[in-house]
């Protein structure tokens, strides 16, 4: 009959090395959680009508920074709705034009305007607070669903390259520069709850903090997994502080020794002691490279934009455009309620950004 093995994470039941592979898909999806089918189309394919209107009541949350009123300035809540359109598209700026044509018809936006007024509001200084706010107010419906969270950084190239001379060959170097994204993800849905951009040589360690306690102020956080990267006294104890549990592996030269921190010993424990039982929560942590995946493969690996400023804004409206795609799936497959303003009465807003 062969040895009892346990189905992969995520399922229920088990099946038997030795079996054959139509009694192991058989087995499979008798144990595996029914997914709906009907409802999951139904988000698909009329996710650009949703996304739009979501977008749009997203927006007009959205003041100008200038108190200034000038009467040929473009509201920002427009300039938001058409960049973050335009990367949802996944098109140039110039093809990008008969979309917003389409989008002032259908009364989104106020007026049309040039692509080049698109690119210079690309580099707008206030534009990565706006949108960073936007995406944490954008994850607030799924406030109830989330409690168990993932935390993970991942790199954005871009066309620009940095050039050296390198002293041990003699000969002019050069390396393709590229961003930073660092974030925590809802587990159960992928929605990011914060986010932070940084240059592709910052440590993933020196973020998480910030990450942890800005997600903490609108979720309540049961469990935080994160890779090795993150493994430290300060970022278990961090986890803690605001009522998690941290699954993060300990590197192969940690010791049992808490140091001074009362979680680092008894995770370090468990992990030598329950060590299947610690990677089951452990590697809830895929979820994270989940979002990295649907973000790259939907909406783009490589950046369009030239220098840092509008780098970081166009990562940052790819992570805005994939929560509001993950808003548009889970009102059809947990039928949330998204009220976005009736979110931000109980928001508590960040700390740094």
């Amino acid at each position: 009959m062969g040895l009892l093995f346990p189905l992969s994470y995520g399922t229920r039941g088990f099946i038997f090395i030795g079996d054959t592979t139509d009694n192991i898909q058989t087995k499979i999806m008798e144990f595996a959680p029914k997914f709906n089918w009907a409802q999951y189309n139904a988000s698909q394919t009329r996710e650009k009508l949703i996304f739009m209107r979501l977008l749009r009541e997203l927006c007009d949350l959205v003041s100008n920074p200038s108190k200034r009123v000038d009467p040929k300035a473009i509201p920002m809540k427009d300039v938001v709705f058409g960049l973050a359109l335009r990367v949802y598209s996944n098109y140039s700026l110039r093809r990008f034009m008969s979309d917003l044509k389409l989008a002032k018809e259908a009364n989104y936006i106020n007026r049309e305007y040039h692509f080049n007024t698109m690119s210079d509001h690309m580099n707008h200084r206030h534009l990565k607070a706006i949108l960073i706010e936007l995406i944490e107010v954008s994850c607030l419906p799924l406030r109830q669903v989330e409690q168990y969270f993932a935390a993970d950084a991942t790199g954005f190239s871009c066309a620009r390259f940095g050039r050296w001379f390198d002293v041990r060959t003699q000969k002019d170097s050069k390396k393709r520069i590229w961003r930073k994204c660092h974030a925590v993800c809802g587990v159960l849905t992928n929605v990011v709850t914060s986010v932070e951009i940084t240059q592709g040589n910052v440590h993933d360690s020196t973020q998480f903090q910030d990450l942890i306690e800005n997600t903490s102020k609108n979720f309540n956080i049961k469990e935080l997994s994160a890779d090795k990267a993150y493994s430290s006294r300060d970022n278990m104890g961090c986890v803690v502080q605001v009522g998690g549990i941290p699954y993060i592996p300990f590197k192969s030269n940690a010791s049992g020794k808490s140091g001074g921190s009362l979680i680092w010993g008894q995770m370090y424990k468990k992990f030598q002691t329950q060590q299947e039982d610690f990677m089951k929560h452990y590697h809830k942590r895929s979820n994270i490279e989940s979002v990295w995946a649907m973000i790259k493969a939907r909406f783009g690996n490589n950046l369009r934009s030239k220098n840092e400023t509008s780098q970081d804004n166009e990562i940052l409206l790819k992570v805005l455009c994939h929560n509001l795609c993950v808003l548009v799936q889970e009102l059809f497959m947990r039928n949330i309620d998204i009220n976005f303003l009736a979110c931000t009465k109980n928001q508590v807003v960040r700390t740094k950004g």
